[in-house]
């Protein structure tokens, strides 16, 4: 979105008169309409200039969620919510987001309108919504274990643990129309030393933390915590555990 160069050039021209020294003297009256002219201009920029933004580059989002008769797309909401995002290294917060997990792409909404526009992914370092925090991971060429994507960060440490949410399309035949519906799965990953590892079940977190693990296998156990059912609170409680174990030396 641009301006005209009408509008720029009102908006130049107001802030330079605004801004500009006085060539009389001026008496209280005289100050407070100044400082009022002066405070709309500047609020009149902005209110444009927000709109130039740079987050606001992307290329325009087709919907079409309403195609799927059972699930959605989304990140939990099928609505922009509120959220923070580093788009090109600059933070932008409280800016309606939504992301699309079966198309992997971040969308935002342009402020007094209904334009939905994809932000560009590689631009895209990590984003916040709804309370939860996602990051831009990078396939290495001698990585076989993660894909580039967007996942969401359980637990950052020295040990951190990752979420991988995807969704994809499925469809029914049985019935005379076809009906479309969203699957959904999620794979949970742990970088240790830079590295990755696919967390599977218990077997394989025990393997990962191998070096801690008796004290983690206690650590399970006492806070009955359930990785087979519930990785989402399991894990991160128990990388937190063990990155508090790295100040104190195995035996």
């Amino acid at each position: 979105m641009r301006l005209q160069p009408l509008i720029r050039a009102l908006l130049a021209n107001s802030l330079l008169f605004c801004i500009s020294p006085a060539h009389a003297q001026y008496n209280t009256t005289d100050s407070l309409s100044y400082l009022k002219a002066k405070q709309q201009a500047i609020a009149f920029y902005h209110t444009y200039v927000k709109d130039e933004s740079g987050l606001y580059n992307g290329s325009q989002y087709v919907v079409y969620a309403q195609t799927i008769q059972e699930g959605i797309p989304f990140f939990e909401t099928p609505e922009p919510s509120k959220g923070n995002v580093v788009y090109t290294g600059v933070l932008y917060e409280n800016v309606p987001l939504l992301y699309d997990i079966l198309k992997g792409q971040l969308i935002t909404l342009i402020p007094s309108s209904n334009y939905l526009i994809c932000l560009n992914a590689d631009k895209v370092s990590n984003f916040e919504i709804l309370n939860h925090k996602f990051t831009r991971l990078i396939k290495d060429s001698g990585d076989k274990t993660i894909k580039t994507g967007f996942y969401e960060v359980l637990h950052d440490g020295q040990t951190t643990v990752y979420k991988k949410q995807t969704k994809t399309v499925g469809e029914d035949l049985s019935q005379a129309k076809l009906r479309n519906f969203i699957v959904e799965s999620n794979t949970f990953y742990i970088k240790k030393t830079n590295t990755f590892y696919t967390v599977s079940n218990k077997k394989s977190l025990l393997t990962i933390l191998k070096d801690r693990k008796k004290e983690v296998q206690e650590f399970i156990k006492k806070n009955k915590l359930d990785i087979r059912n519930d990785k989402d609170n399991a894990l991160p409680k128990i990388a937190a555990f063990y990155d508090s174990l790295s100040t104190i030396k195995n035996p």
